[in-house]
């Protein structure tokens, strides 16, 4: 059984790395998500409404986010290459760990694909799927009980030595480690 995981927050432009993160809030609408805010930590009645209060709060920051940066958001052919990736990442990460994989399905060499990611969002290819994958890791850790095992396999790694390894040279720590700091 695998956890509900669709990844929607990619979709929210500011939630795409690479991206400038800060708004610039009017003060109606300082008002507005603050209001929304209040009313999410106050609701403990229903589940339901609470996770609908959420959904209402990131519809509305990205609402904003849009209006204030989407005039401004690239449409040259790099920073396309970079949302495609970011789009083919989101998809593939499970299955597809190397750089040439991407790159191939852009149509640029895996050094351009490179190049191009390092302007854009500071990070080469590779360290941005290290970076995702990662995430993604941290993600299953400390929200699901599934076992290491299981998390390793979810994410497409084939030996739960290897995936370890991987984890601990990135982070410092291993993936039991980083669970148990979260207790």
């Amino acid at each position: 059984k695998h956890p509900f995981h669709n990844n929607f927050l990619i979709e929210y432009g500011i939630f795409r790395s690479g991206i400038n993160h800060t708004i610039q809030l009017t003060v109606s609408e300082y008002k507005y998500a603050t209001s929304l805010l209040e009313l999410i930590k106050n609701e403990d009645s229903d589940g339901r409404i609470k996770q609908g209060l959420v959904f209402s709060y990131l519809e509305f920051i990205n609402f904003v986010y849009l209006r204030h940066w989407g005039k401004s958001i690239s449409s040259n052919k790099n920073q396309n290459i970079t949302n495609d990736f970011n789009k083919l990442l989101n998809t593939y990460y499970q299955e597809q760990k190397e750089v040439s994989f991407y790159a191939e399905k852009l149509n640029v060499s895996p050094k351009n694909l490179s190049e191009i990611l390092k302007d854009s969002i500071g990070r080469t290819a590779k360290q941005a799927i290290d970076e995702f994958l990662l995430m993604e890791a941290k993600s299953l850790l400390s929200q699901t009980a599934l076992e290491i095992k299981e998390i390793v396999f979810w994410l497409g790694f084939e030996d739960p030595s290897y995936f370890t390894k991987y984890f601990k040279q990135r982070t410092g720590i291993t993936p039991i480690s980083y669970r148990q700091q979260l207790k």
